[in-house]
């Protein structure tokens, strides 16, 4: 799921995200999920693989049968990162990082 999500295919990456999005069964690994998204740190040189991460949490966020419960922390603490700390890819000018926070941003709202 992790390297259809953060993989080159988008067609894989469309299909595994809405399957999280969907599926009843995945809470079993929501742990695991919630860690990917913990990886923003990580990845902040690439606003890519950024907004991947946050597609990921958007579909974690939108399915039904998901109790994000005690991940929420994690959760807005990562898309916090990506709305308000100084981002690696943000030094090159031609990287728009602008559309990745205010993207994130949106995210937020649909958290709270």
């Amino acid at each position: 799921m992790t390297r259809a999500v953060l993989g080159d295919d988008p067609h894989l990456m469309k299909v595994a995200l809405q399957d999280l999005q969907t599926n009843s069964k995945i809470a079993a690994l929501l742990p695991y999920f919630v860690y990917v998204v913990s990886g923003v740190k990580s990845v902040s040189h690439d606003l890519e693989q950024l907004n991947r991460l946050l597609h990921v949490a958007k579909s974690l966020i939108q399915n039904p049968y998901l109790c994000l419960g005690s991940y929420v922390k994690s959760l807005i603490a990562s898309v916090m990162y990506c709305v308000l700390e100084p981002l690696a890819a943000s030094i090159n000018p031609l990287n728009d990082h602008w559309t990745l926070r205010d993207y994130a941003a949106m995210l937020l709202g649909h958290i709270f």
